[in-house]
């Protein structure tokens, strides 16, 4: 089989996230949040963070 560069990569950099135990720990707590409705928009993010004092109004 042939693989160009960019594939190789490609599939070198999956297998480096799959077999990073705490990273792949943080994509399924990230997924179930997801999943229960735990999700924000940018624009409520943004807004957060500016009330916060964090961002420039």
């Amino acid at each position: 089989m042939i693989l160009s560069a960019d594939d190789y990569d490609s599939i070198m950099e999956t297998l480096a996230i799959l077999s990073d135990q705490e990273l792949m720990r943080e994509v399924r707590a990230a997924e179930a949040e997801a999943e229960s409705g735990e999700i924000y928009s940018l624009d409520e993010v943004t807004e957060e963070m500016r009330a916060a004092g964090r961002l420039p109004r």
